[in-house]
């Protein structure tokens, strides 16, 4: 049966050959319609997969920084720091932040807090001398150090290069620092690249110096003249404690110990396909504690 179609504006019959024309225009238009449904679910399945791909990298990642971190406080507890020790550390472990792989994916840094500067309560001349290596001229330094004591004391007297309420919109504290960061509010910091200087620093209160662990700049700062000797050593890893006296000069003293004390800053770091993780935390490991003791003590946790 032949079927006729007519146009509905004019009542005129269609041909066959228009017909075929409407009928090609609708094949078209659901073939459109088809490929962009088809490419929004191809783009909405890659972004599916990316998405549950970053979700099980992290979850890794967590997983080995988890497992880094039990490993390296088991091995600071069970261990003996000494060198010629019968149970000593892995031969690679130190504690002057000197990067440790851990395994495929992990790695730490341990640094004994006694190496650092104490910015609560700092030695002003080894905390000036430590500016200038970092690049602050005599001045420059001065301002930092008595604005940093300025800003941590309760009078608002201003020392001689210091700065007090006066001098700030906002500050000063006029009690000690709680975060380390904070120092960046302290007049004329801002000039020292903070990345670099806060390695250099923490707010945890040891009862000793030790030099032996510090920083490059520290180090530098606290001899007063070259320490690529000592530096070197490090690097080889067989820098001791007869060594570090005999290139040095420096001996245990009041104020100044040489042995591994028991509170570290310590940096995880993992790289696990597109994911990066770094915690910070620094802790005081007491391993003959009583039952009223803690053997980790959590002094501070950054992410």
């Amino acid at each position: 049966m032949n079927v006729k179609y007519r146009d509905s504006m004019t009542g005129r019959k269609l041909g066959p050959v228009k017909q075929k024309g409407i009928a090609l225009l609708q094949v078209l238009l659901i073939s459109a319609i088809i490929s962009v449904l088809a490419m929004y679910l191809t783009l909405t399945s890659r972004q599916q997969i990316a998405v549950a791909k970053l979700a099980d990298d992290r979850a890794n990642a967590t997983l080995h920084l988890k497992s880094a971190e039990s490993r390296v406080i088991f091995e600071l507890l069970s261990k003996d720091y000494s060198i010629s020790a019968n149970n000593p550390l892995p031969k690679n472990y130190n504690f002057y932040a000197k990067p440790i792989a851990i395994d495929e994916y992990a790695s730490v840094e341990i640094q004994d807090v006694a190496g650092l500067i104490n910015i609560r309560t700092p030695d002003r001349l080894l905390l000036r001398n430590t500016l200038k290596q970092l690049g602050a001229d005599e001045n420059e330094s001065s301002v930092i150090v008595d604005s940093l004591l300025d800003w941590q004391d309760k009078d608002d007297l201003t020392r001689l290069n210091g700065a007090e309420k006066g001098d700030y919109e906002l500050g000063p504290r006029n009690r000690p620092i709680s975060l380390k960061t904070e120092m960046q509010l302290v007049k004329g910091a801002k000039k020292i690249n903070w990345q670099t200087l806060s390695s250099n620093l923490s707010i945890v209160q040891t009862s000793y110096f030790n030099p032996m662990f510090a920083p490059k700049p520290v180090l530098q700062a606290f001899l007063n003249s070259d320490a690529e000797s000592v530096l070197n050593l490090r690097e080889l890893g067989t820098l001791t404690r007869a060594e570090f006296s005999q290139s040095t000069g420096v001996y245990d003293n009041i104020g100044v110990a040489l042995s591994p004390g028991n509170i570290f800053q310590i940096t995880f770091r993992v790289q696990y396909g597109e994911v990066t993780l770094e915690k910070q935390r620094t802790v005081k490991l007491e391993r003959y504690a009583d039952k009223s003791g803690t053997v980790v003590e959590n002094l501070e946790t950054i992410w």
